[in-house]
């Protein structure tokens, strides 16, 4: 099978810093937004779509009010409110005020989940089905690339390693994951170090944005969403 373009762009993705899935995921995202923002926010039909999520999640949402036009938000949150406000009337009318602990009404919440973290699911499952496919294939290319990059981020090997049923793409990503790991151990420890007081004045050198680097792998890159689900 002939390379995708999918394939090309993880290549590309490869050298850049970070997870080259959580990358790829969050052009996608951003291109998704972008098409809710210029076609859908103002199609009814997509506003009842995603009415029962109470528009998107907090994540996204938020991605939308910065890479957005205000227009689209107030369309789809002003039906949001519309929708929410009866919900509102009735919550809590069968708790007592007087209770010695409080419980949260399942009323006030969006009864489906976000539209872009389904997306992103996807897009995520469907980027690592091409690296999957890239490994198998054996492009040197390829290979090569992804031994410059940073590998992934522990929620996308974690999606690796739950999907692709090949034993050397498996090691090969968890090869790649320790030893990201082992250069990062190595550039946290040289932080800690310059923090004590008789090195301070050492100048910054490789370890600089370690922290940031650190917290991306484990978590992923900013906005890719709950590392958890």
């Amino acid at each position: 099978m002939a390379p995708t373009q999918m394939s090309f762009d993880l290549i590309d993705a490869f050298a850049e810093p970070g997870c080259p899935v959580c990358r790829l995921t969050l052009t996608a995202i951003s291109r998704y937004i972008a098409t809710v923002d210029y076609e859908l926010a103002n199609d009814p039909e997509y506003r009842e779509i995603i009415l029962p999520a109470w528009g998107f999640c907090s994540t996204h949402a938020h991605q939308w009010l910065r890479e957005g036009h205000l227009l689209g938000v107030a369309l789809v949150y002003s039906h949001v409110l519309h929708d929410v406000r009866p919900i509102i009337d009735a919550a809590g009318s069968r708790t007592p005020w007087r209770s010695l602990r409080p419980k949260s009404d399942d009323r006030l919440r969006p009864a489906e989940r976000c539209r872009i973290c389904t997306h992103r699911d996807e897009v995520e499952r469907a980027i690592v089905a091409t690296l999957g496919d890239g490994f198998t294939r054996r492009q040197i290319d390829f290979d090569a690339a992804f031994a410059q990059s940073d590998g992934l981020c522990l929620s996308h090997l974690r999606l690796a390693l739950g999907m692709l049923s090949d034993a050397a793409v498996s090691a090969k990503l968890r090869q790649a994951t320790v030893a990201h790991q082992e250069r990062l151990s190595v550039h946290l420890r040289e932080i800690v170090r310059k923090h004590d007081y008789r090195f301070r004045e050492e100048p910054s050198g490789e370890e600089r944005g370690a922290a940031v680097r650190a917290v991306e792998h484990v978590v992923g890159l900013p906005g890719i969403g709950d590392s958890n689900r």
